[in-house]
């Protein structure tokens, strides 16, 4: 991964240029709950100024908890800024926050992808010919007469 340029945003919130590429990133390392809300509105806020697609690398650790009332938050901010998430890789989640991930993408119809490392998540963001809309068919929501 070659950062051509960093530009510190709001505090956990940074977009990082990458191969003539922005990368938004949302490190939760470290927070509590109402600061991974708090950075969740930072990124959202971003976002919205810009109203522009964005590659989004979300980063958490083994110190953060997807809590109902933070999942609740992102489920509101992804549904209503799906135009804005170009593609969204997730890193450092635990076996368990996984299922709660495909959890969040049956509900949003997208494939969030997650990853063991920074490295691979960023390589997944710049490849242009992968996707986070390749949800598994049995995931699809059927329309129902």
């Amino acid at each position: 991964m070659v950062v051509e340029k960093i530009h510190e945003v709001m505090g956990h919130v940074k977009k990082i240029e990458c191969e003539g590429r922005i990368i938004l990133e949302i490190d939760y390392s470290d927070c509590n709950e109402s600061e991974m809300i708090a950075v969740l509105n930072q990124a959202q806020e971003i976002g919205k100024a810009e109203n522009r697609p964005y590659l989004v690398l979300s980063v958490v650790n083994r110190k953060n908890f997807l809590t109902p009332n933070f999942m609740k938050e992102v489920k509101e901010i992804v549904k209503s800024n799906l135009n804005l998430i170009e593609k969204q890789a997730i890193v450092g989640l635990t076996s368990t926050q996984k299922i709660i991930i495909t959890g969040l993408n049956i509900f949003v119809q997208r494939n969030f992808k997650t990853f063991d490392t920074k490295e691979e998540a960023v390589r997944f963001l710049l490849d242009k010919d992968s996707t986070d809309t390749d949800l598994p068919d049995y995931f699809r929501k059927k329309d129902r007469p």
